[in-house]
């Protein structure tokens, strides 16, 4: 057994996996790049809630030039981390905002929300998505999660001793969000 001194941690993760992301994109992010593809071609703006420094945003801004991006988390340290890197790149279509999806205002102006593997680390799924519903009343929405097919979710607590934090990562039933999307009239495809 060996030891290496510790790296900076920014929401629970070492550094280096918010900046590596930018140069390396993640196999997951080109899949939900082609995933989401159709939706991008027919939307204006795209908001990506808890999109880190905003790594995958970026890529998906560069896939899609027409299409303006915006990468949101509530992280302040992330958003620091992307403006510094995003400052040097030639991205135009996107910009980076703090925000919590718990504290989301009402608007019109995105035509789609996405969110790359941020549902699991929330506590719970249904109030943020009701508030993506409710507040910002896209015309679709894409995210990935832990998600299961049956009617069964987890609530699982990540506990990271090196840090003394603790931090959700559940699996949420699907049919679950099917119930939680049909009151405001989404349908999962």
């Amino acid at each position: 057994m060996g030891f290496e001194k510790n790296e900076e941690m920014v929401a629970g993760f070492p550094l280096h996996y918010y900046i590596d992301q930018w140069d390396t994109p993640k196999e997951s992010t080109k899949a939900f790049a082609k995933f989401v593809n159709d939706n991008l071609v027919n939307s204006k703006n795209i908001l990506d809630l808890g999109a880190g420094s905003g790594a995958p945003t970026a890529y998906l801004a560069n896939k899609a030039p027409n299409v303006n991006f915006v990468a949101a988390d509530n992280e302040a340290k992330c958003i620091e981390i992307g403006e510094s890197i995003l400052a040097k790149r030639k991205i135009n279509n996107l910009t980076l905002e703090l925000l919590d999806w718990n504290k989301l205002q009402p608007t019109t102006k995105y035509d789609g929300v996405i969110s790359l593997q941020t549902l699991s680390w929330l506590p719970d799924a249904r109030q943020p998505l009701e508030n993506i519903f409710k507040n910002l009343k896209p015309n679709w929405i894409a995210m990935t999660s832990l998600f299961y097919e049956g009617d069964i979710s987890c609530k699982i607590e990540v506990n990271q001793h090196s840090i003394n934090h603790k931090l959700p990562y559940n699996i949420y039933s699907l049919k679950e969000i099917e119930r939680i999307c049909a009151p405001y009239d989404y349908i999962l495809k």
